[in-house]
């Protein structure tokens, strides 16, 4: 459903922990999924395939941040990072090999189409699946973090930077009416990062399922 209309600023919770509970919790909600622009994929490996796949929860999502973490958050075993977000985690080695999802789409013997992942210490192809993510106790090391590095200026700052996205959403106006009926139709969220005049290029009657609006609509960025 499209999000034309601006949220009541009432919305939004008033408490900081509650902000940024509601703004972690949103980040787990992959349904209207998109990679980050400036993500770079491995040659031939399109981005509405593996959008596609993170929004089914197959894969964890990619999201770039410059926030600290614990010492004992998850670690990809390839580049020993750490995602707040979920960690792809092997079906062998008792479940205790986790690795990010950028590591593992340029992963050599990732299998794509299957989610399968050569394990090397077991010597077996595995299931990757998301580990869980304990909210509130991500929630807590947020908030707990030292003063240098999560100060009140910051938490305000985060606060605020909420609250302008939640009240800015995309118009659209210049865009054909059919064109945003179709959309809305098929269910596809429009992105806010092309243009009316791109939008208006697309032929409504090709646009038969889901996946060939969003394939068109990619085709644009």
């Amino acid at each position: 459903m499209f999000h034309l209309f601006k949220r009541n600023k009432s919305d939004l919770p008033n408490d900081p922990k509650a902000l940024i509970k509601y703004n972690f919790k949103k980040q787990l909600d992959v349904h209207k999924y998109h990679l980050p622009n400036d993500i770079i994929l491995p040659k031939g490996m399109k981005n509405s395939i593996v959008e596609k796949l993170i929004r089914k929860r197959k894969i964890a999502p990619i999201y770039p941040s410059k926030e600290p973490y614990c010492d004992d958050d998850k670690i990809c075993m390839i580049c020993f990072q750490t995602v707040r977000q979920g960690m792809n985690t092997l079906r062998c080695c008792k479940g205790k090999r986790f690795i990010c999802t950028l590591c593992l789409l340029f992963h050599p013997k990732f299998n794509l189409g299957q989610c399968e992942l050569y394990c090397d210490v077991c010597q077996v192809v595995t299931k990757v699946y998301i580990s869980e993510i304990d909210i509130d106790r991500e929630i807590t090391k947020i908030v707990n973090q030292p003063k240098e590095e999560y100060n009140e200026i910051d938490l305000l700052e985060v606060i605020k930077k909420s609250q302008r996205n939640e009240l800015k959403t995309p118009s659209f106006a210049n865009v054909r009416k059919e064109v945003i009926d179709k959309f809305k139709e098929l269910g596809v969220e429009m992105r806010s990062d092309i243009s009316d005049d791109a939008y208006n290029l697309l032929d409504v009657n090709k646009m038969t399922d889901p996946d060939m609006a969003m394939a068109m609509m990619m085709s644009l960025c």
